[in-house]
Order: structure tokens, then C-alpha cells, then sequence
């Protein structure tokens, strides 16, 4: 029973996790809210009032520009987690949020010009006979693009260093090449979403849950997903193990002013006697 509790054990594991989850759910709920509220805000006002309230819409730009950092950081460190990486949580968080800021907050406006499109266009062509039904598909075709795009583009920033441009090409390409891994990472993300919005009366019930798992859990589940895929991109690197006798000899390397039959003598010693427990 004592075993059970144990630092190692495979409870305390994963407890540890758990609590890893919850903590990094936190950080980055803590730069989304302003955001996410702010646009709740100017969306309640353009229901109600039916009109586009210009100084709520710039307030939700502005509050909402560190989403974008802040799912970077969330995925950089589920990485490590997925792949049993030593990981720092706070510290690796913030170090790829300030590392990818720039990027990530660009990345994220034209997540929302691109969302702000394709609503105007989703409520142009609904309200409207002279539109052919076409359009209507065209824009959910470019819809369901945009947010497979977005599934990857925050990982794949975490994980590779490139241009905006090419951080978004290679995260569609991806999307594709992992078609399998892709379909359930929509189920995990689309049902994140939806749950709150599909069972309002719900959310009330499971809104303790978002705060601490909202994020990090489906994020997690979807790296699990995407790791093996990422490795097939990132550089092998090439751990050669030397032997003992090998290490000795690059310690005999390393000695300053030694001179060359020194060397040589401590060559001879390993390669052709071996060392014995009182010279070890």
C-alpha cells in the first residue's frame, strides 16, 4: 500500500500530470479571458443592438492579442509532456510566450479577420436570394480550411522556427500528411468548443472543469496526436555513447601540457592491459 504513494508510482504519475495540466490550463486561461470576454461583450452588443460597436470591437482586438502567445506556450509545453521531457511549467510556458510573440499575436489577428469574413459573409449570403447556394458551401469549405489550419498552426510554432507565411503553409501540409491523427483532432477541439455552446444550460454544471481543464486537456489529448508527426519533420539528432575505454582516452586528450608519451603511456594502459578497480 505504501508503494502506492510512492514518487515513482504509476498513481503519483499520474497525479503529477493532473496537476501539471491544471496549472498550465491556468497561466493560459489567464491571457485568454480578457480577450474571450471582450468578444463576448461586443457580441452580445451587435445581437442586441444589431449594429457594429467599433470602440467594443477595438477593445476585444486589442485585450485578445495574447491568445495567440499564450496557445504557442500552452502547446510547447505539452509537447515536453507528451514526450516524457523534463518540464518546467511556468517557466517553459512564458519562455515560448515571449519567444513567439511577434508571430503568434500576428498569427492570431488574422485568425480573427479571417473569422470576422467569414461570418459577414455567412449572414450576406443567408440573408439574401440573389447569392447562388454555391457561395453559402464555398464559405464553409474555407471555414472548416481555416480551422484545421488553426488546430496546427500554434503547435507547429512552438515546435519549428519559420516565417508567418510558411508556419501557416506548413501547418495546413501537415493537417494533410496526418489526415488520420487530423479527423481526431477536429472530434477533440470541435467538441471543446461546441460543448459550452450546444448545452448552455450545461456550462453552468462544467464551468469549474474549463478553468482547470479547458485548454490543457483537449490540447493534451491532441498532442498526443501530433507528436509522432512532428518527429517525422524535426532533425535526427545523433547521440553516439562512447565506451569507457573511449572516454579515457578523450580525458588523456584533454589534459593541458601533457605531453605526448604521457598520452601514449595512458593509451597503452587502457587499450592493451585495461585498468583494474585500484586505478579506476
Amino acid at each position: 500500500m505504501s508503494k502506492l504513494f510512492d514518487l515513482d508510482s504509476p498513481l503519483m504519475r499520474i497525479l503529477n500530470k493532473v496537476a501539471d495540466l491544471m496549472i498550465l490550463n491556468v497561466a493560459t486561461l489567464l491571457f485568454c479571458v480578457p480577450g474571450l470576454f471582450s468578444g463576448y461583450v461586443a457580441l452580445q452588443i451587435y445581437i442586441s443592438e444589431g449594429v457594429i460597436n467599433l470602440p467594443a470591437i477595438l477593445m476585444f482586438v486589442v485585450l485578445s492579442i495574447p491568445i495567440g502567445s499564450a496557445l504557442t506556450g500552452m502547446h510547447f509545453v505539452l509537447l515536453k509532456m507528451v514526450r516524457g521531457d523534463e518540464a518546467y511549467i511556468i517557466k517553459d510556458f512564458w519562455k515560448s510566450f515571449k519567444l513567439n510573440f511577434k508571430q503568434a499575436s500576428v498569427i492570431w489577428l488574422i485568425f480573427e479577420v479571417a473569422g470576422f469574413l467569414l461570418i459577414a459573409d455567412y449572414k450576406i449570403y443567408m440573408g439574401s436570394d440573389t447569392f447562388p447556394k454555391i457561395m453559402l458551401i464555398m464559405t464553409g469549405v474555407v471555414a472548416i480550411v481555416i480551422f484545421i489550419i488553426y488546430i496546427y498552426v500554434f503547435p507547429v510554432l512552438s515546435r519549428f522556427s519559420n516565417t508567418i507565411a510558411n508556419t501557416i503553409k506548413n501547418s495546413f501540409l501537415m493537417s494533410v500528411l496526418g489526415l488520420p491523427r487530423t479527423l481526431g483532432m477536429i472530434l477533440i477541439t470541435g467538441a471543446s468548443f461546441a460543448l459550452p455552446v450546444l448545452g448552455a444550460t450545461l456550462i453552468y454544471r462544467i464551468f469549474p472543469l474549463y478553468i482547470l481543464f479547458g485548454l490543457s486537456l483537449p490540447g493534451f489529448l491532441c498532442a498526443l496526436l501530433y507528436s509522432p508527426l512532428f518527429k517525422r519533420f524535426e532533425p535526427e539528432v545523433k547521440e553516439e555513447k562512447m565506451s569507457t575505454e573511449e572516454e579515457l582516452l578523450e580525458a588523456a586528450r584533454a589534459i593541458q601540457g601533457a605531453k605526448d608519451e604521457d598520452y601514449d603511456e595512458v593509451a597503452k594502459i587502457i587499450q592493451d592491459e585495461g585498468m583494474d578497480d585500484e586505478d579506476n
